[in-house]
């Protein structure tokens, strides 16, 4: 990606994440950030559509997601997440967001070396460690 691209992408980032966070509830953007949603909104556009419905069936929609993701059939075993992150069982929220971090950066499709499938794993599991750690510590 070419340095004017890149500032472009960033900025355009920039823009729909401000958009956010001026239009939607303090609440919305936590549930938004608990769930990983942020690059579900692509545009501007998308922002002001859902920050323009009621609060009621914005909430219906985080609990239907939020459903959806724990009817996910898996055929992992239940520490495989923390295996794939090379956790413990005890880590917390702070501990899931650094290791991810770590390995988005090793393989993002878009990096060199970066794969596909196991980038999506990586988010998967992710998902489920935050639900858990957000669960487990009161949340």
């Amino acid at each position: 990606m070419s340095k004017d691209r890149k500032a472009a992408h960033r900025k355009s980032y920039r823009n729909v994440h401000e958009c956010m966070e001026a239009l939607l509830s303090r609440e919305d953007l936590k549930r938004i950030n608990r769930l990983g949603l942020w690059t579900a909104f692509a545009d501007l556009d998308q922002v002001r559509q859902f920050a323009a419905r009621p609060r009621q069936e914005r909430q219906e929609f985080f609990a239907r997601y939020e459903r959806s993701l724990d009817d996910t059939p898996t055929t992992r075993p239940a520490d495989a997440d923390h295996q794939l992150f090379d956790l413990p069982q005890e880590a917390g929220e702070e501990e899931v967001r650094r290791r991810y971090r770590e390995l988005a950066l090793a393989f993002h499709p878009d990096r060199s070396g970066g794969d596909q499938g196991l980038m999506q794993e990586i988010n998967a599991a992710y998902q489920r460690l935050l639900r858990a750690a957000h669960r487990e510590e009161g949340g």
